[in-house]
C-alpha cells in the first residue's frame, strides 16, 4: 500500500502509513540511504530494521545478503533497491503458504530489473504508466496519489550519489514541468 518509482536518475515514494485493514494512520518515510551509498524505497511493514541491516553496507551485487538471511527476518517486505551504479533491483520477502500439511515458511529473492523504470506497491501500475508516457518518478508517484486511495502526498524523492540535503525526502518534491494530468473528479461518478 505504497507507491515507489524509479524512473532512471530518481527514487520517489509517496508518504503515506496503512494499516492492514486499509485505514490511513499517519506519513512515515519509505526513502534511505544505506551506509554503501544504495537508495532503498521500502513497502510492507513499517518496522524493517532488520531487512535495512542486511543491505545497509550493500555496494554492488556481491555484497547482497543470502536468502536465508532475508527470510529470517521473518519480515514482509517489498523494497526497490538502487545500487551506487544505478543497477536497481526488487527485494521480497514474506511468508509463502505450502498448503495444510505442509505449513509454511519463510521465503526472500532479489530481483533485477533491466527496464529504464521500476515500480512497487500498489500504486505502481499508476506510476509506471504515467512513466512510459513521458512523466518523471516524482510526477507519476504523484499521479498514483491522486488514483489509489492507499496512497498520498507528499512526495519522498533521492538521487544516487546527491547528498541528503539536496536529495530531500519528506517534503513534497516540485517537479520542473507537469507532463501527466490526471482528473481530481473521474468523470461519470456521483
Amino acid at each position: 500500500m505504497t507507491c515507489i518509482a524509479w524512473d532512471g536518475n530518481t527514487l520517489a515514494s509517496d508518504s503515506q502509513c496503512t494499516d492492514n485493514c486499509g485505514m490511513y494512520l499517519t506519513r512515515t518515510p519509505k526513502l534511505f540511504r544505506l551506509k554503501g551509498g544504495a537508495l532503498i524505497g521500502t513497502a510492507g511493514d513499517d518496522d524493517c530494521r532488520e531487512v535495512m541491516e542486511l543491505f545497509d553496507n550493500v555496494k554492488d551485487e556481491n555484497d547482497f545478503p543470502s536468502r536465508g538471511q532475508m527470510a529470517a527476518t521473518h519480515t514482509n517486505f517489498g523494497g526497490l533497491l538502487v545500487l551506487p551504479n544505478k543497477a536497481v533491483y526488487t527485494i521480497d520477502i514474506g511468508y509463502q503458504e505450502l498448503g495444510e500439511r505442509l505449513g509454511g515458511q519463510w521465503d526472500g529473492s532479489i530481483t533485477r530489473i533491466y527496464g529504464k523504470y521500476a515500480i512497487m506497491g500498489s500504486g505502481g501500475s499508476y506510476a509506471m504508466g504515467a512513466m512510459v508516457s513521458g512523466a518523471s518518478a516524482v510526477d507519476a508517484v504523484k499521479a498514483a496519489c491522486k488514483l489509489d486511495s492507499f496512497c498520498s502526498l507528499p512526495v519522498q524523492t533521492m538521487i544516487p550519489g546527491a547528498s541528503d540535503k539536496k536529495s530531500v525526502g519528506h517534503k513534497t518534491a516540485k517537479s520542473k514541468k507537469k507532463i501527466v494530468e490526471v482528473p481530481t473528479e473521474l468523470e461519470g461518478t456521483d
